[in-house]
């Protein structure tokens, strides 16, 4: 009696379902993971805006004082010398330490080794050789990188230095906020102090100068390392930050080469170009590679996340310490 044969194999015609199910499942499944992932990162970079938040907080405790945004000296100062723990060594024009918020709070980060090594040195650029070859402020800090910044070679940034022979620094997604004005109106206007972040040259910010609250000025913001964009662009070929400070070689007063200046460890707001992930990148305050907006960590110690939304007048009011505005949601 003929039974017929058990068919072993799938048709091509079934295979072809399959694989196209298995694709559609796949491409339904990687968004989901690639948000994950993504939430996973935003949230290890506000834990690290919230830790260099406590250390700023630990320093005012320490010395009844934020931390300057650098020490410097400039014989133009409108500024008198801050008193910082750190050596000072000199008032003669373009001479100073030039070292930066992000080494004053390295005692408070547990990193004691590395800031009693860059105390040793007169001011921030000069031969800091360790005895293993690498730069001492090549040095790299975990917690001041965002997980989600364009990634960079062992964590350090080649465009803080002073020419091709230097080696690159640390780097850090994160900067000090310098408000919201000019640097040369900050510096020569006191009537642009409504402006002002609480960071800067040789400022001295404390508690009972922020006459906004601290819970309503930011004292922190995301950088990425992106270049700028937008309409001619001024720092083309500066990129993120360093955590050492606002490189400035002795005797070179120019602030506007991509190779020095304040924007290495600064941020500032302010115009259409300076909004959460606007054109101005390399001199902002908020910018990130998150997808909808970047992190802050506001003076009392608590991390936000700013939507790219965010009303320009909003991050400005939010940057100033001392304008008179305060702002309940954003």
């Amino acid at each position: 009696m003929y039974s017929p044969s058990r068919r072993k194999a799938f048709t091509l015609v079934e295979l072809l379902v399959v694989i196209a199910i298995i694709g559609i499942l796949i491409g339904m499944l990687l968004p989901a993971v690639q948000q994950v992932r993504e939430a996973a990162r935003r949230t290890t970079c506000m834990n690290n805006a919230r830790q260099i938040a406590l250390a700023v907080l630990n320093y005012e405790s320490a010395y009844q004082q934020f931390p300057s945004g650098w020490d410097g000296w400039n014989a133009s100062s409108a500024f008198p010398k801050q008193y910082l723990p750190f050596k000072w060594r000199g008032s003669t024009p373009y001479r100073g330490n030039y070292w930066g918020w992000g080494t004053f709070i390295l005692p408070f980060m547990e990193q004691n080794n590395l800031y009693d090594n860059c105390n040793l040195y007169t001011h921030y650029g000069e031969d800091m050789l360790l005895p293993n070859g690498d730069q001492l402020t090549g040095s790299v800090i975990p917690s001041f990188q965002c997980p989600s910044d364009n990634p960079k070679i062992d964590g350090k940034n080649t465009c803080y230095t002073s020419n091709s022979l230097d080696l690159p620094n640390g780097i850090s997604n994160y900067v000090a906020n310098i408000g919201f004005s000019m640097w040369n109106s900050r510096r020569m206007d006191p009537n642009h102090r409504k402006k002002w972040g609480p960071f800067g040259m040789n400022t001295r910010v404390d508690f009972g100068t922020m006459a906004d609250g601290s819970s309503n000025t930011i004292m922190i913001g995301e950088r990425c390392s992106d270049p700028e964009t937008g309409p001619a662009p001024k720092n083309a070929l500066m990129v993120g930050a360093i955590w050492a400070g606002s490189h400035r070689w002795q005797n070179n007063p120019d602030l506007s080469t991509p190779m020095a200046g304040r924007w290495s460890n600064m941020g500032r707001a302010g115009g259409l170009n300076f909004i959460v992930n606007g054109n101005y990148r390399a001199r902002s305050l908020a910018s990130s590679g998150h997808t909808t907006g970047a992190t802050v960590a506001m003076c009392d110690g608590s991390a936000q996340f700013l939507s790219d939304n965010v009303a320009n007048s909003t991050l400005n009011w939010l940057a100033a310490y001392q304008d008179g505005n305060t702002v309940n949601e954003y």
